[in-house]
C-alpha cells in the first residue's frame, strides 16, 4: 500500500515521522493481515504516494508527486517546479534502492504505475508546460493556455528513464493508469480528457465542456538506429604523397634523368 501521512504514524510496530506537511509511506501487509514493514519518503513540503504495483519479487514500484527537496532512501531529489513526478522501487525488505524524478517548472504528477516484467516500470500521469523525462523533453500541446497533457514513460530496472511519450489535445488530458501487454510488448493506458485528444496517429473527439475517458493500446518508440562505424583514416601511398609535393614539370625532368641513367 501507498499514500501519505502527517506527523507521527504507527504502521504495525514501525513508527514513522513526517518531515513536512505530508510524507509518502509504503507498507507491506502479509497474507495473514500483519504489517511486515513500512518506509517513508519525502521532504519538508507536501508529498504523496498515488500509484503502486508489485515488482514480481516481493517489492513494490511506486509513483506520485513531491515538492521541494525530498529524500527517497539514499537518493535526494529536488523538484523543478511546484510538484514533480517521482517513481521509486522498494525491495522485498522495505528498502528504497532507486528513485527518479520527471517534470518541469509547473505541476506534474505520477498517477499510475506497472511493472514492465524486467525489473523496470511503466508510469503514467500528467504534466504542464515543458517537462523533462530523462533525456526527453515533452511540451503540452496547448501550452499557452496552461492546460495539462498526459504522459507515459519507462524506467529501467536500474532507475533510468529511457523514453517518454505524451498524450495531448485541444484542452486538458490526464494519464490515470497503465498496464503491460505481455503478448505484444506494448502497454495499455487509460485516462481522461476534455475537447480532443491525440493518441499516436489517432484522434478522439470529446465534449469540450465535459470530462471524457479514453483507453488506448500504445507501443514504445523504436530503439534508435545503431551509430555508423567511424570512418577509416586515409591511407597515403608513397606515390600519391610524391606527386602531391613535387611540381609536375620537375617530376618529368627527374623521370627523364632516371631513364638516361638506366640507359
Amino acid at each position: 500500500m501507498t499514500g501519505a501521512f502527517t506527523g507521527k504514524a504507527l504502521f504495525g510496530t514501525t513508527l514513522l515521522g513526517s518531515r513536512g506537511s505530508k510524507d509518502v509511506f509504503v507498507m507491506h501487509v502479509t497474507t495473514s493481515g500483519a504489517i511486515g514493514w513500512a518506509v517513508r519518503a519525502g521532504g519538508t513540503f507536501d508529498d504523496q504516494g498515488h500509484g503502486i504495483a508489485y515488482d514480481g519479487a516481493g517489492g513494490a514500484l511506486v509513483t506520485g508527486w513531491f515538492s521541494g527537496e525530498a529524500s527517497f532512501g539514499n537518493s535526494s531529489l529536488k523538484s523543478h517546479g511546484d510538484f514533480d513526478v517521482f517513481a521509486m522501487h522498494v525491495t522485498a525488505s522495505g528498502a528504497i534502492d532507486w528513485a527518479v524524478q520527471a517534470g518541469g517548472t509547473s505541476d506534474d504528477s505520477g498517477n499510475g504505475i506497472a511493472s514492465d516484467g524486467a525489473g523496470g516500470a511503466l508510469v503514467t500521469g500528467t504534466f504542464n508546460g515543458a517537462a523533462s523525462f530523462g533525456s526527453t523533453t515533452l511540451e503540452t500541446v496547448s501550452r499557452l493556455r496552461g492546460d495539462y497533457d498526459g504522459f507515459a514513460m519507462h524506467v529501467t530496472a536500474s532507475g533510468v528513464i529511457d523514453w517518454a511519450r505524451s498524450t495531448g489535445g485541444t484542452l486538458n488530458a490526464w494519464g490515470n493508469d497503465i498496464a503491460q501487454r505481455d503478448e505484444v510488448g506494448g502497454f495499455l493506458v487509460t485516462g481522461t480528457f476534455m475537447g480532443n485528444v491525440s493518441l499516436g496517429s489517432s484522434t478522439i473527439a470529446g465534449q469540450p465542456l465535459q470530462i471524457n475517458s479514453f483507453a488506448a493500446s500504445l507501443m514504445p518508440p523504436p530503439p534508435p538506429p545503431p551509430l555508423p562505424p567511424p570512418p577509416s583514416p586515409p591511407v597515403n601511398s608513397g606515390f600519391s604523397w610524391f606527386t602531391s609535393v613535387i611540381d609536375p614539370s620537375l617530376a618529368v625532368v627527374l623521370l627523364f634523368a632516371c631513364a638516361l641513367l638506366l640507359w
